[in-house]
């Protein structure tokens, strides 16, 4: 199994409790989805806080939020 891609960016939107829209510092806008721990934690995350994300090789249009901090 291929290792993800560590990296991180801002979250631009919220889509829903789970999902959002986080720009790259490349500019690359990207759907992201919280991991399952993430789930479980009750938080709120908004607009322009940083996230941790993991990305695979294969599709680099998705995301998974693995830690949020406010910006």
């Amino acid at each position: 199994m291929e290792q993800p891609i560590s990296t991180t960016g801002t979250l631009m939107s919220q889509l829903s409790p789970e999902h959002g829209e986080v720009s790259l510092s490349n500019g690359k806008i990207v759907y992201g989805h919280l991991s399952r721990e993430l789930k479980r934690a009750s938080f709120d995350w908004k607009e322009g806080g940083i996230v941790l994300l993991e990305m695979t090789i294969y599709d680099f249009d998705k995301a998974r939020i693995t830690g949020y901090k406010e910006n």
